[in-house]
């Protein structure tokens, strides 16, 4: 009878304390570029950390925070060197080159052995980490490039009583602001992300859709295809419809933004970031008057017009030469760092989570946050369209796009360098 109650009580201890990382003292080296400020992504992490710290009291973490622009240029040095540091913040551009030279851990197999983690991450968030059946990275973040701040008492005004939900219907609505003195988007492309990302990105997929795009990073279709062309016919449209200012092309994106401060303009297009500006450098009847709004879809192009680009863009990821209670601390650390305690802290801060989290404390949260909370529930994410585009037909399109605006190309024309381009990276 003892020794049943003796290997009882041995079983019990091996199922409360796992062999391995619980109880062999660890060391990890773990880098980022998020200070820790108050009211930061950098003092989540801090609390995150603090927290796995507590209920880890045999790891110690070596943290080094560089400034942005030098951690990305250190990354670039120590992967080139092979020498990475434990757990670290990467690029959702740089995991084909670094997953591909070995040196970025699978999770795929930790996330399965936890699905409550596994399924908790919105599955938008997931696929810039994703190469074949290897997981290399977890997202830290979640972005919408892609948003339309409308101002409804200037739609009123001119007649309209609600953002219209045809293509066509759009295009209307750019004469009638037009007509009634004011510029009816705010557009500032002299960087021209502003155009190939918030402005064309999910225009872009309004013609193709996702599975063109899979089938264009697969090398089965090509720029030059039908489905493509759609999206620059449609940025056509909006450049004949007069919907920019003239000087769109030398403006920037703070002057756009003050052109709808001073309420001269009727709409602008960012990704989710510029709500914290509005909230923060919006006069108070602008912002009451601001709502929030998407690319109807196009007559002629996808079916889905709920389609709009998100991405994680940066995600916390693990060296692939830990090993055991190393790698099992790892692997713990970057949950702590993509729970849903992570997630609800993100969207009280006023920020989009890449953790599917419902519970949070919706009083931390201005108006334009809760209604693009509200409005995410009928979206579906879709890739960045120029995240798997090597830069160099990336640069096409930005350039491309600022001379659809003034006559110089075609779509079509722009469709051939951009797929001439891709088959030389091919």
């Amino acid at each position: 009878m003892l020794r049943k109650l003796i290997l009882l009580f041995v079983m019990v201890l091996l199922v409360v304390v796992p062999i391995g990382a619980q109880d062999e003292d660890v060391t990890l080296t773990v880098t980022h570029f998020f200070e820790g400020d108050p009211g930061t992504v950098g003092e989540l992490i801090n609390n995150q950390l603090g927290d796995y710290l507590a209920a880890q009291p045999n790891v110690t973490l070596n943290v080094e925070i560089n400034s942005h622009d030098e951690y990305i240029e250190k990354f670039k040095v120590l992967a080139a060197g092979r020498e990475l540091p434990d757990v670290f913040i990467i690029n959702g551009d740089q995991i084909t080159g670094v997953g591909g030279a070995g040196m970025l851990a699978d999770l795929s197999g930790d996330l399965d052995a936890d699905p409550d983690w596994r399924d908790l991450q919105v599955p938008g968030g997931m696929r810039e980490w994703i190469r074949g059946d290897a997981v290399y990275a977890l997202p830290n973040q979640m972005i919408i490039t892609h948003v339309i701040y409308w101002n409804e008492a200037i739609f009123a005004e001119v007649g309209l009583e609600e953002f219209p939900d045809t293509w066509e219907g759009l295009l209307e609505a750019m004469a009638l602001l037009s007509d009634g003195g004011y510029v009816p988007i705010a557009f500032g492309n002299i960087a021209r992300w502003p155009g190939y990302s918030p402005m064309f990105g999910t225009l872009s997929f309004r013609g193709h859709g996702i599975d063109w795009y899979n089938r264009l990073l697969n090398f089965d279709a090509e720029f030059t295809d039908e489905e493509f062309i759609r999206g620059l016919e449609a940025f056509v449209d909006l450049v004949e419809a007069g919907a920019f200012n003239e000087d769109a092309n030398s403006t920037d994106t703070s002057q756009a933004q003050a052109m709808y401060f001073n309420r001269e303009a009727a709409m602008f297009v960012e990704g989710d970031w510029a709500i914290n500006t509005l909230n923060v450098d919006a006069p108070q009847d602008i912002l009451d008057d601001t709502n929030l709004a998407v690319w109807p879809g196009l007559s002629n192009g996808s079916e889905d017009p709920t389609e709009v680009t998100w991405a994680a863009g940066w995600g916390w990821a693990i060296n692939s030469e830990l090993e055991g209670a190393e790698r099992e601390a790892a692997v713990e650390l970057v949950k702590y760092l993509s729970n849903e305690d992570y997630g609800r802290q993100r969207i009280e801060l006023g920020l989009l989570s890449a953790q599917a989290v419902t519970d949070f404390d919706e009083t931390q949260l201005s108006q334009l946050n809760l209604e693009l909370n509200e409005m995410l529930a009928d979206l579906t994410g879709v890739p960045l369209l120029t995240i798997a585009f090597p830069p160099s037909v990336t640069d096409i399109l930005g350039i491309g796009l600022q001379e659809l605006m003034t006559g110089q190309t075609t779509p079509e024309e722009l469709a051939e360098e951009m797929q001439e381009e891709y088959e030389n990276y091919r």
